[in-house]
């Protein structure tokens, strides 16, 4: 295998989103043998501490911030003296800002570099003529996370099949798997083992269906009392105050719980508490990336049928798939699963063989 040297350029300082899966493909990446670098921002940045905390050592000399452009004159400058330096074959970008940059550095150098774009997010995608452009003729390939994703960004960039793939999110099966122990964080919690846990995992935001969960949470334990709901995710500091008060108002504070902007290593023993886990809305990463983290731990989903989600569950094979948010919905879905030992087992075996097949 020929190793290639490669720069992954990622304008995003905060580990959601595009971060996560682009760490876990320059670390792939790195431990194949090939010659991997990064930029990503350094100032306030967890995307940068991770990559250092998994030997990956940022190019701090490159800003990479969207909303300074001054900075981005700066950039252009040294990611050129890095080109003449390092001469890469493949300049990766996963963000807007990223891939203006690299592909107009690239297309000013006199070196043949590639330069691939990951469409982490579809539904931000603008189509206008520029963007046109800077796909069909300063980009040489183009990775979304889905068909359907592919289906949707093609005709609309005006991009030929050659020139465009799906390539699934992907989760370390080592790292999420079943035999983590919940009990941990349940501990730490005060939760008993005869407590049902229901795990919204989601950046707490408005758009993320949290409000739906915890109305359809009271419905739920009509049916399950001893069920409890977990809020697993980042904050934005309004909204998780908005919440927060909801929850007292309810007088729901001892059965809602917020496990919040968890430090990287203690997130997959958080969700491994969890008995069943909900997905109500596309996140900033359209792999799903939370919900097949879930089936790698063995444990069912509850997920809209939205973006990649039809592609990766099977209705009561590896999951449930509900077709809205309303209250009902969602409670009717839940009690299902918590009702029957038998059907959540069975959902989720199926759904760790299916990451372990089709996602690892």
């Amino acid at each position: 295998m020929r190793k290639l040297k490669v720069l992954h350029l990622l304008s995003n300082y905060r580990l959601t989103g595009a971060s996560e899966p682009t760490l876990t493909l320059v670390g792939s990446l790195k431990q194949q043998g090939h010659e991997v670098y990064l930029g990503c921002p350094e100032a306030r940045g967890s995307t940068a501490l991770i990559a250092r905390s998994l030997g990956l050592e940022p190019q701090n000399k490159l800003c990479l911030n969207p909303k300074a452009p001054l900075a981005f004159l700066q950039d252009f400058q040294r990611l050129q003296k890095f080109i003449r330096k390092h001469k890469p074959d493949i300049i990766h970008t996963h963000l807007s800002h990223d891939h203006w940059l690299g592909a107009i550095a690239a297309a000013t150098s006199s070196l043949p570099i590639k330069i691939v774009r990951t469409i982490h997010n579809t539904a931000r995608q603008r189509y206008d003529p520029l963007q046109k452009n800077l796909f069909r003729k300063l980009t040489d390939f183009t990775i979304v996370l889905s068909e359907r994703g592919r289906d949707k960004i093609a005709p609309n960039l005006g991009l030929v099949s050659e020139k465009i793939a799906a390539i699934y999110g992907a989760v370390n099966t080592g790292k999420y798997h079943p035999g983590l122990d919940g009990n941990v964080t349940r501990q730490r919690f005060g939760i008993g083992a005869e407590a049902k846990v229901i795990g919204l995992v989601s950046h707490l935001h408005p758009d993320r269906g949290h409000r739906q969960a915890l109305a359809a949470f009271r419905e739920i334990r009509k049916v399950i009392p001893k069920a409890k709901l977990a809020f697993l995710g980042e904050t934005d500091s309004w909204f998780y105050k908005q919440l927060r008060q909801q929850v007292q108002e309810l007088g729901l504070d001892r059965e809602a719980l917020f496990i919040v902007d968890s430090k990287y290593d203690e997130w997959p023993y958080e969700i491994a508490m969890l008995d069943v886990a909900l997905y109500l809305a596309p996140g900033s990463e359209d792999s799903a990336r939370a919900v097949l983290e879930v089936m790698a731990l063995g444990k069912p989903v509850a997920a809209v049928n939205v973006g990649v989600i039809p592609e990766v569950i099977t209705d009561r094979e590896n999951g449930l798939i509900i077709e809205d948010i309303q209250p009902e919905t969602i409670a009717q879905a839940v009690c299902s699963v918590l009702s029957q030992p038998g059907l959540a087992q069975n959902l989720g075996k199926s759904a760790r063989k299916t990451v372990t097949e089709k996602f690892n």
